[in-house]
């Protein structure tokens, strides 16, 4: 709304302001429109193929999940029956030093005594020693 003491260039310039705009409602904004609709088709095709990734690498997540999983039990498994192999085999070792010493008591008992044993006898004994 004009007042009284603007001028009429005042309303020469809105009125050329009311035609731009004007303009701006009759033009088409069809060419606009047509690239929001191309770009929304490909931003949806961007993110359905993101969805798809994101659903493939939750599978393979939960498919190496599971590998690291029975992995860490073989592992598991292993380490135990290493401990268990180790355990027996010091067991077995310290059975055989005991049984070597009790042996060479022995032998050095018969040696030192004299128990009228035969010759073949002594040899076998003997013979011990290199075992």
């Amino acid at each position: 709304m004009a007042k009284k003491d603007e001028t009429p260039l005042s309303i020469v310039v809105a009125f050329d302001d009311l035609v731009r705009n004007s303009n701006v409602l009759t033009a088409g904004s069809e060419d606009e429109f047509l690239k929001f609709v191309v770009n929304s088709e490909v931003s949806r095709q961007r993110w359905e193929h993101a969805e798809l990734e994101c659903q493939r690498l939750s599978i393979e997540l939960t498919k190496c999940s599971q590998d690291i999983y029975g992995l860490e039990k073989k592992l598991q498994h292993a380490r135990q029956m290493f401990d268990t192999e180790q355990h027996i085999r010091k067991k077995a070792e310290a059975e055989r030093d005991r049984m070597a010493t009790q042996l060479q008591v022995l032998r050095q008992l018969v040696m030192d005594t004299d128990l009228g044993l035969d010759e073949v006898t002594m040899e076998k004994i003997r013979s011990l020693e290199k075992c």
